[in-house]
């Protein structure tokens, strides 16, 4: 806030400002408007994707959200879209972290607390009023593997969680569906969840580290307006941190 009460525009990917208590992401908008510079977040959710943007332009033009469905995590999206092809999920998970996908603690990836912050926000961007205690989350993870003392031990510890990820993949593939972990928002609740979904759902191909939004509105009732794409990886996320960037030294012009 001091930045934008000196008349200094920002450009960030970090989601603590706009996920923090409601009465600071208010003061911090407001902040920007009064004093007519850029803040500029779209990273904050989808990597480089068009995400906030577009949230931005269906309620600029007086379009009305009712349902917003979304896998948020490039991480969690990479590791679920593979499960099923004879990797266990803690092979995954290894995989997704020798990639570069995770964070050095696979904890904030898979604890779903990142996951929260995304969907906050974009609740927030919607117009509907939650915070962060407000969301319901269902866990990836047991509790007794996330709050393993340091990561070594976390990742020595993952394999216990296989036979009952495994469980669940086949049991989505008996009834020709597949597993996702899902963020969905109403306007009155929003909640984090493991999902099936068959073929006839956009959900249903996504690959390798894809996010997808899906958008119900008013004038997108029948037919939901979706982004999907890349969400993880260091070249998309500072495509789209440049591009606010950009943004933002046009607005000077």
């Amino acid at each position: 806030k001091e930045l934008f009460d000196a008349s200094i525009s920002v450009v960030t990917p970090n989601k603590r400002a706009n996920a923090g208590p409601a009465g600071r992401y208010s003061a911090l908008k407001a902040a920007a408007r009064e004093k007519d510079v850029v803040y500029g977040y779209e990273t904050t959710v989808g990597a480089g994707l068009p995400v906030i943007g577009t949230l931005h332009d269906l309620v600029a033009c007086g379009d009305t959200i009712s349902r917003i469905e979304a896998v948020l995590s490039g991480t969690v999206s990479y590791i679920f879209n593979q499960l099923g092809g004879g990797k266990s999920f803690s092979a995954l998970v290894l995989e997704a972290k020798a990639r570069g996908y995770t964070e050095p603690d696979p904890r904030d990836d898979l604890g779903a607390i990142d996951i929260a912050r995304k969907t906050l926000i974009l609740s927030r961007e919607a117009g509907f009023a939650i915070d962060l205690d407000d969301i319901l989350i269902q866990p990836i993870l047991p509790e007794s593997l996330t709050k393993a003392p340091t990561v070594e031990s976390f990742l020595s510890r993952l394999p216990e969680a296989d036979a009952s990820i495994d469980i669940l993949v086949k049991a989505a593939a008996s009834r020709g569906k597949v597993l996702r972990y899902v963020a969905t928002i109403l306007p009155d609740s929003a909640s984090l969840s493991l999902m099936e979904y068959g073929p006839e759902s956009p959900f249903y191909n996504l690959s390798d580290t894809d996010n997808l939004v899906m958008f119900s509105t008013v004038r997108y009732s029948a037919n939901p307006l979706v982004v999907r794409g890349p969400g993880a990886g260091a070249a998309v996320t500072a495509g789209g941190v440049f591009a606010d960037i950009l943004k933002t030294a046009q607005s000077y012009l």
